[in-house]
């Protein structure tokens, strides 16, 4: 069997949730008329209410999802960086023609070209942009500076985070039907373009950005996103399996069958999920996934659908032990809503988890 992954960070959305996962993010309008307030609530209908949902609670979770301490929203002694990187991939109208594309990075305090670094890429949701987590080159957002103070107490080993964008540079169109193509096609570039632009730049645990490398440094590499972020991390799974052991969707579900599939059609997204673990070649060993959303969350009832017919798949998705080794969990934030404010909360909980499966 091959090396046991770690961790995917499993959660669904709605076909309005065109948010993202930053605190720089437009979004949508559907998105955007929340506000941006722990308080808030979701104001979008919750299309899928004649679905039957799994209970807040009733599937092993992370023990507790924490409030981020307000010391964390300040500057670090030991602050990271955000920098850009360049790279070049199809275009979106004309695959014989090429684009230019950027994403940003966050380069933590100390960056070593001598040691190797863990690497999480993470995707906005609709409406956001390459800017939404990170703001821009030498700027310094609330996730940089939660990410600052996590590595600088100790709670996590230091890593890059790159947030790149499935939209082309310049976007004027945030339809959903546009973000819904575009993120099914983001895994080609993905692991074709973006990877190898990134991993030959800075130190990472591929000895070489070539398939090979690639697939042989799979344990520490991780892929998670927001929204329609989570949407494409679904897709990740599928198809790149190969690069990925840890997917971090936050409030998304699966599109592979139809748009909310994972709501309308969840045994048969769920299906496909099995299958395309099967056809990869890896094993309910050789991942970990966590599932998070809020129980106010447009996205939950989407997400719990879908998580329940995940349930009835105990061959490949083992809740808890009863099956064989732990592969997934599932966490619903009580009062939760789809904004940003709780995605960095979400974040914070789960970062210091990445590497570390089961705890």
């Amino acid at each position: 069997m091959k090396k046991k992954v770690a961790l995917i960070f499993v959660a669904m959305m709605s076909v309005c949730l065109l948010s993202a996962c930053g605190n720089t993010d437009t979004a949508s309008a559907s998105a955007s008329s929340q506000p941006q307030s722990t308080a808030a609530k979701a104001t979008e209908p919750q299309t899928q209410e004649e679905t039957e949902t799994v209970p807040a609670g009733s599937i092993p979770a992370l023990d507790e999802i924490r409030e981020i301490p307000a010391a964390y929203f300040q500057e670090s002694s030991q602050p990271g960086t955000i920098e850009r990187v360049e790279y070049q991939t199809a275009s979106y109208t004309d695959p014989d023609e090429t684009q230019d594309k950027y994403a940003y990075i966050y380069v933590p305090y100390g960056y070593d070209e001598t040691r190797q670094y863990d690497v999480l890429y993470l995707l906005h949701g609709g409406g956001g942009s390459v800017g939404t987590c990170f703001g821009g080159e030498g700027q310094s957002s609330e996730l940089k500076r939660i990410l600052d103070n996590l590595i600088a107490n100790g709670e996590m080993e230091p890593l890059l985070v790159v947030t790149p964008t499935f939209y082309s540079m310049g976007n004027t169109d945030n339809s959903v039907s546009t973000a819904g193509e575009l993120v099914a096609h983001f895994p080609a570039e993905l692991t074709n373009d973006l990877i190898p632009a990134v991993e030959s730049q800075y130190s990472t645990y591929a000895e070489t950005t070539d398939p090979q490398g690639l697939t042989a440094s799979r344990g520490h590499r991780a892929f998670g996103g927001f929204s329609m972020g989570a949407v494409t991390t679904w897709y990740v799974f599928m198809e790149n399996l190969d690069y990925f052991h840890t997917f971090i969707p936050i409030s998304g579900d699966c599109w592979a069958i139809a748009t909310q599939g994972g709501g309308s059609q969840p045994e048969e997204t769920a299906g496909v999920l099995e299958q395309a673990l099967e056809d990869s070649g890896y094993g309910p060993e050789d991942f970990f996934i966590y599932a998070i959303t809020g129980s106010e969350d447009i996205a939950y009832p989407m997400m719990s659908s879908q998580i329940q017919a995940m349930q009835d798949l105990p061959d490949s998705f083992h809740f808890g032990t009863e099956n064989g080794a732990e592969n997934i969990r599932f966490a619903v934030l009580d009062g939760g809503v789809h904004n940003y404010d709780y995605v960095r909360r979400y974040l914070y909980n789960l970062m210091p988890l990445l590497w570390h499966p089961g705890t």
